[in-house]
C-alpha cells in the first residue's frame, strides 16, 4: 500500500497497530508495544492525524503490558493538547488499574472521565463493579450498581455477575441469589452465565437443593445448561456422598447433548465404590466404553481398590477374580497397570493367605516388563511367612538384593518379626534364629536405615525370648534416645521376662514408668503380674491386680481367668477356684463340659 497506493489511512495504521496491542490467546506475537509505538511515531510524521479509537488501542496496549500510569499521563497529555478522545481510553486505564488491585486509582480514572466531559458507559461501570467485588468490597459493587440505574443505565449480565460471583466467594451463596432475582424483577437480562455461578456457588457450600431449583429454573426460562453446570452438580452430589443423585445428572447431561468426560465419571465411580456399590461403578464403566468414554488408569484402580477390600467370605474369592480380571480389560484397552495397581492385589491375596497366587501375579507383572517395586515384594514376603514359606520369603529377600532393590524399615520388621516370633521350636534353634535377627537388625542401622518403634519391639520381643535381657534393655535405651516412645507391647515384653526371671522390682519399675509416659498397660501386661504372683503363691496380690484391672475397665481375658484358678488350685484354695471357673464360664460362654 506504501509502495503502490492506495496509502495507508487513519484506519489502516489503526488496525495495525491494534495488532502489536492484542494478546492472541498465546499465539505468537504478542503484545509489542515497541512496534505499536513505531505506527504511532509514524503516524505523526507523516501527519496523519490518529483518532479516538487509535489512541484508544495504543492506552489498551500500554495498559495490557502493565503500565496504566504512563496510559493515564498520556491521556492527560492529549486532553491538554485537545486531541480526540472516547469513554475507551479512560476504561482500558480503569480496566488496567484494576487489574492491578489498584481500584482507588481506577476510582480516581472515572470521577477523571466524568469530569471531563466523556459521560462513563456501560462498560466503565462493569469494569468497576468487577473490581470492587474483586479487591475492595461488594457493597462498593451494588452501589456502583444503584449509581448505573440512577444515571439510566441498565445493567448488563456482565455487571451483576461480578456482584453475584464476589458474593458466592464468600460463602453467601443466598444472598447472591436473592440479589439475582432482585434485578431480574427489575427488568435486568437473564443469562446463562449468572445461573453458572450461582449454582456453583451453591455446590461448594454443599447446598444441593437450592442448585438443583435453580437448574429447573433455568430450564423453565429456556437456557440450556451447558456440560460445565453438569459436572458441577456431579462433582457436587459425589462430594455429598450420593452417586445416585450424580448419576442422575450424568444422564440429564448425556440427554442435554453432552457427554461427560473421563474425569467426570471417576468421581461417580469413587462415590460408588466409596459407598460399597461396586458393582454399580462397574456397569458405569461399561456404560463409559458403550458411549466412547475411554476409562483411564484412576479408573480401574479405584474399582480394583474397593473389590480388594470387600470382606464378606462369600463373595472375598469372586472379587478377588474380578479385579484380576479388570487388570486384563485394562490391557486390552491399551490401558498399563502400574505398580499400585498390582500392589493392591497382591496385598489382598497374601492378606487372605494366598501368597502363591500371589506370586502368580507378580509372573505375570513381569512378563509385561513390569518389576515389582520395594512395597510388592515387602508384601509377599510377609504373605509367604504368614503360611509358613519362609525359605521362600528369605528367597525373595535375597531377590530383592540381586535386583538392586533397596529393603527399607518394612522389610526388615518383616524379616526380624519372622526370626524372632516363630515359637514351638528347640531353643537352641530358636537363640540362633533371634540372634541372626540381631545382625539383620544392626545391618539395617549401618545402612542408615532408622528402626521404627515396631521394629524395635519386634526384636525386644525376640531377646526376652531367648532371655537375653541385657541386650533387650539396651534396645530399649536405644528406642528412648531415639525419641521412639515405646508401645505396651513394648512394655509388656520387658515385664514379662523380668517377672520370669524373679526380678520383680525392675517388672514394678517398668510399670510405674509406663504410667508415667500415659502408655496404659493391657490385659497382658496385668497377666505377667498375676502369674508370677500366683505361682508365688502370693494370691493376695494377684486379687488386687485382678480387680485394679476391672476398675480401669480392661476386661480379664480366658488366659487370665486360668491364670487365677491354676493359683488358687496352688494354694489348695478349690473353692475360690471353683467360683473363678464358673464366673469365667459365664463372662464367655463356655460349655461345662469343654473345660
Amino acid at each position: 500500500m506504501k509502495t503502490f497506493g492506495p496509502s495507508p489511512n487513519v484506519r489502516t495504521y489503526t488496525i495495525m497497530m491494534n495488532f502489536y496491542c492484542t494478546n492472541h490467546s498465546g499465539q505468537q506475537p504478542k503484545v509489542d508495544i515497541k512496534e505499536a509505538y513505531k505506527i504511532l511515531k509514524e503516524m505523526w510524521e507523516i501527519h496523519i492525524s490518529p483518532s479516538a479509537a487509535t489512541y484508544s488501542v495504543w492506552v489498551r496496549g500500554l495498559c495490557r503490558v502493565g503500565c496504566p500510569d504512563v496510559a493515564l499521563k498520556f491521556i492527560r497529555m492529549l486532553r491538554y493538547e485537545n486531541q480526540p478522545l472516547n469513554s475507551y481510553c479512560y476504561n482500558a486505564i480503569i480496566h488496567g488499574f484494576c487489574a492491578e488491585g489498584e481500584v482507588k486509582k481506577a476510582i480516581s480514572v472515572f470521577e477523571e472521565m466524568s469530569n471531563s466531559g466523556i459521560t462513563p458507559d456501560i462498560c466503565s461501570y462493569s469494569i468497576l463493579v468487577d473490581g470492587f467485588c474483586k479487591f475492595e468490597s461488594i457493597d462498593g459493587g451494588l452501589c456502583l450498581i444503584q449509581g448505573m440505574q440512577e444515571n439510566n443505565i441498565k445493567p448488563t449480565p456482565i455487571s451483576y455477575s461480578s456482584i453475584l460471583k464476589g458474593l458466592c466467594e464468600i460463602g453467601a451463596a443466598k444472598i447472591a441469589n436473592d440479589c439475582f432475582h432482585d434485578l431480574t424483577n427489575s427488568g435486568c437480562k437473564v443469562d446463562q452465565t449468572a445461573y453458572d455461578i450461582l449454582i456453583t456457588g451453591f455446590c461448594a457450600q454443599g447446598d444441593l437443593s437450592s442448585a438443583h431449583e435453580l437448574l429447573e429454573e433455568m430450564i423453565n426460562n429456556h437456557l440450556a445448561p451447558d456440560a460445565s453446570i453438569y459436572e458441577r452438580l456431579i462433582r457436587a452430589s459425589c462430594h455429598a456422598g450420593s452417586a445416585d443423585t450424580a448419576m442422575k445428572y450424568r444422564n440429564m447431561m448425556v440427554q442435554g447433548g453432552y457427554l461427560p468426560d473421563t474425569v467426570t465419571c471417576n468421581f461417580i465411580v469413587k462415590q460408588y465404590c466409596t459407598d460399597g456399590h461396586v458393582m454399580g461403578a462397574l456397569n458405569l464403566i461399561d456404560e463409559m466404553m458403550d458411549q466412547g468414554i475411554v476409562p483411564n488408569l484412576y479408573t480401574y484402580n479405584v474399582v480394583i481398590n474397593q473389590l480388594c477390600k470387600d470382606e464378606n467370605t462369600e463373595e472375598r474369592e469372586g472379587r478377588v477374580l474380578e479385579a484380576l480380571h479388570l487388570i486384563d480389560e485394562m490391557v486390552d484397552q491399551g490401558i498399563v497397570p502400574d505398580l499400585y495397581t498390582y500392589n493392591v492385589v497382591v496385598h489382598k491375596l497374601c492378606k487372605d493367605i494366598n501368597a502363591q497366587k500371589a506370586l502368580e501375579v507378580i509372573t505375570v507383572m513381569l512378563k509385561r516388563d513390569m518389576f515389582p517395586n520395594v512395597i510388592i515384594l515387602n508384601t509377599l514376603i510377609d504373605g509367604f511367612i504368614k503360611q509358613s514359606y519362609f525359605k521362600k520369603a528369605n528367597m525373595f529377600y535375597r531377590g530383592m538384593l540381586k535386583l538392586e532393590i533397596t529393603p527399607n524399615v518394612t522389610t526388615y520388621t518383616i524379616l526380624i518379626g519372622m526370626l524372632c516370633e516363630r515359637k514351638k521350636v528347640k531353643d537352641v534353634y530358636r537363640r540362633r534364629k533371634v540372634k541372626k535377627a540381631y545382625t539383620l537388625f544392626r545391618k539395617m542401622i549401618r545402612e542408615g536405615i532408622n528402626p521404627d518403634k515396631i521394629c524395635y519391639t519386634s526384636m525386644i520381643a525376640g531377646l526376652c525370648g531367648i532371655e537375653d535381657v541385657n541386650k533387650a534393655c539396651a534396645l530399649f535405651r536405644e528406642m528412648q534416645k531415639g525419641e521412639l516412645l515405646p508401645t505396651v507391647v513394648t512394655y509388656t515384653c520387658l515385664i514379662d521376662i523380668f517377672c520370669k526371671l524373679d526380678q520383680m522390682d525392675e517388672a514394678k519399675k517398668l510399670l510405674k514408668m509406663m504410667v508415667r509416659q500415659n502408655i496404659s498397660p493391657d490385659v497382658k501386661t496385668y497377666s505377667c503380674f498375676i502369674d508370677k504372683f500366683c505361682k508365688l503363691h502370693r494370691m493376695d496380690e494377684a486379687e488386687m491386680l485382678f480387680d485394679r484391672m476391672r476398675k480401669e475397665n480392661i476386661s480379664p481375658d480366658v488366659v487370665t481367668y486360668k491364670i487365677m484358678i491354676k493359683g488358687y488350685e496352688i494354694v489348695g484354695n478349690s473353692d475360690l477356684a471353683y467360683e473363678m471357673t464358673d464366673e469365667m464360664r459365664q463372662v464367655f460362654n463356655i460349655p461345662d463340659n469343654s473345660i
